[in-house]
């Protein structure tokens, strides 16, 4: 299986270069990117930078360049009340600031995953906590910065990891979202844990893929 990996930050994906056999760095459009094998698997790993056009234009890019069978977002995420250092992997995903009622379009509509990704996960990884993702261009570090959104289910709330989504099912690919929880809306605390939170997530994302079959 090819697959790859999108962290928005370095110290989210800083760990993947060891982490491969044969491993390169090249340079596409802009993009760097890392590329190896892992057990049987191919792996391309790629840091998109923050915010959600950022991870939308490195996923564009991602796929255009090369041909993934499956896309992983590893990396950190504030909640409201997730246990900070929780393993949570998005099971539904949607925007918390795209705020459109007058038009009928589809912007806030959810989005899922692939069945087979998540059973995958719940057969072969433990400890995870499954639910909603929120996405949004804030750090939210109050509630009330959700505009009333219903947060029953909620479990993580980052600024990439709907945009991968989106981007993810436009092009017809199966994708993952596994985060970290570094933070319970505090920025102060997301930047003490980023480091420890940012190295939990990787360590799902690559037991995840040592127990795909090739």
């Amino acid at each position: 299986m090819f697959i790859a990996i999108i962290g928005a930050m370095d110290t989210e994906i800083s760990r993947i270069y060891d982490s491969l056999r044969d491993a390169k760095k090249e340079e596409i459009k802009g993009f760097s990117y890392i590329t190896g094998f892992r057990g049987g698997h191919k792996i391309v790993a790629t840091k998109s930078g923050i915010g959600k056009v950022n991870m939308a234009i490195a996923t564009t890019n991602l796929i255009n360049n090369f041909d993934v069978d499956l896309i992983i977002n590893t990396g950190i995420a504030g909640s409201v009340d997730t246990k900070i250092n929780s393993i949570c992997i998005a099971t539904k995903l949607m925007y918390h600031d795209m705020i459109i009622d007058s038009f009928d379009i589809h912007l806030k509509d959810p989005v899922y995953p692939s069945t087979w990704v998540i059973d995958h996960a719940k057969e072969n990884l433990k400890n995870i906590t499954y639910g909603t993702f929120l996405t949004g261009d804030q750090f939210v570090t109050s509630i009330d910065m959700l505009h009333g959104m219903d947060t029953n289910g909620v479990v993580s709330i980052d600024m990439e990891s709907m945009a991968l989504a989106v981007t993810a099912k436009r092009f017809n690919k199966d994708f993952l979202v596994i985060r970290s929880i570094s933070d319970n809306l505090s920025l102060d605390i997301a930047n003490k844990n980023e480091f420890n939170a940012a190295e939990k997530s990787l360590t799902a994302c690559l037991n995840y893929i040592d127990s795909l079959k090739c």
